[in-house]
């Protein structure tokens, strides 16, 4: 599934539960680094920041929304598959011009990633054609970068193996 369809999901869905409990005041990129893709699970998440501010229930995964409780901005969202708890992926919203997230400062983050650019998903009406996809599939980290403003609009993480089509999951 696609990182522009999933924050789509986000912003769009009409199932969603909402709560305002919240344990961190400010929660920071560096937070997400004890969360691993295929192994941590929604416990873990909600152990560390609480409840979640959305939950949005989806066929075979689910999506838990957190917003800073100072600014009342969304950080990140955890999405998991339904099946086991188990995280997927997650993304990561920086505030409008935080510090430490310029292109180059985020690159930085991911040292090993090899990134390839791309415009915003294919024709559809939200999305902006000066905000371009920075991707690295093998390591699975797609950088939401608008060229214009001159801003990192998130930062995704994501299991590759379950963007594989069927037949080469199958192989593996």
């Amino acid at each position: 599934m696609k990182i522009g369809t999933l924050a789509l999901i986000l912003f769009l869905s009409a199932c969603a539960s909402f709560n305002q409990s919240v344990k961190s005041n400010t929660i920071t990129f560096e937070d997400l680094s004890r969360f691993k893709i295929g192994t941590t699970t929604s416990f873990e998440v909600t152990q560390s920041f609480g409840t979640q501010y959305i939950r949005i229930e989806k066929n075979g995964y689910y999506i838990l929304t957190y917003n800073d409780s100072e600014t009342g901005y969304q950080r990140f969202s955890a999405n998991f598959y339904s099946s086991d708890n188990v995280l997927f992926s997650l993304l990561w919203l920086p505030l409008p011009y935080e510090k430490g997230f310029s292109l180059a400062e985020t690159k930085k983050r991911f040292k090993s990633a090899t990134f390839e650019e791309s415009p915003g998903e294919p024709p559809h009406p939200h999305i902006i054609p000066h905000v371009f996809l920075l991707r690295d599939e093998k390591l699975g980290i797609s950088i939401l970068y608008d060229k214009y403003s001159v801003t990192v609009d998130g930062i995704a993480i994501f299991d590759v193996h379950s963007r594989l089509p069927a037949k080469q999951k199958s192989a593996e």
